[in-house]
């Protein structure tokens, strides 16, 4: 018995043909798959879900209880993962909200990797509508956060996606600044591949 929650509708014909798939897979056919949402309609004809509770009824302790997986789809992974789903369809709009969602449970559960996540994700997408101006805030959000809790990689790869973005704007001089202190954090860390992205990136604007 798999009891999955999903309190929201964002990503719904992704999640059906998704995440609970994947679910189905990992626990079989045999699995029971219930879905506790608020969202019941959005649900009925889902091919990978044999029952449909309301959200509310979690409230009680035995039907989470009597369940031998509970799964939460709320949480900030899947959300993320539902917003990468969502972008790569073109669905800009829902994209970000379920980044920002992401944004929401990394503050509330002080999860800075998920926050900093959430913010270049945000990035990515307002780049995709061309918000040049809203993509830089983002990054700049990253960036600080990775700064922070000192995650190397993560700065060389905030650089890296800020140049990119700078690139866009015109500002030359500004993009090979960053790619060249994402480089030097790159060949720190012995990271060829990335290191090559950034010579790639570097030679591109030097064009």
């Amino acid at each position: 018995r798999v009891l999955v929650q999903r309190r929201a509708a964002i990503g719904d014909v992704i999640m059906s043909t998704g995440v609970v798939r994947e679910i189905r897979k990992k626990y079989g056919n045999d699995a029971v798959i219930t879905i506790a949402t608020d969202e019941i309609a959005a649900y009925r004809n889902n091919p990978y879900i044999d029952s449909i509770i309301p959200l509310n009824s979690l409230n009680s302790e035995a039907i989470v209880g009597n369940s031998d997986v509970y799964i939460n789809l709320d949480d900030a992974y899947e959300w993320n993962e539902i917003g990468k789903a969502l972008d790569t369809v073109g669905e800009l709009d829902k994209a970000i909200a379920a980044y920002s969602k992401v944004l929401a449970l990394g503050e509330k559960n002080q999860k800075q990797q998920a926050i900093a996540v959430a913010y270049c994700n945000l990035a990515n997408v307002y780049d995709t509508r061309g918000e040049l101006d809203k993509a830089v805030e983002m990054h700049k959000k990253a960036l600080a956060i990775v700064e922070q809790i000192v995650n190397n990689q993560g700065i060389a790869a905030d650089y890296g996606n800020l140049g990119n973005v700078y690139y866009k704007c015109g500002d030359l001089d500004k993009a090979v600044e960053l790619y060249k202190k994402g480089l030097e954090i790159y060949e720190t860390l012995g990271l060829k591949e990335a290191m090559h992205e950034d010579y790639g990136n570097l030679g591109i604007v030097y064009k």
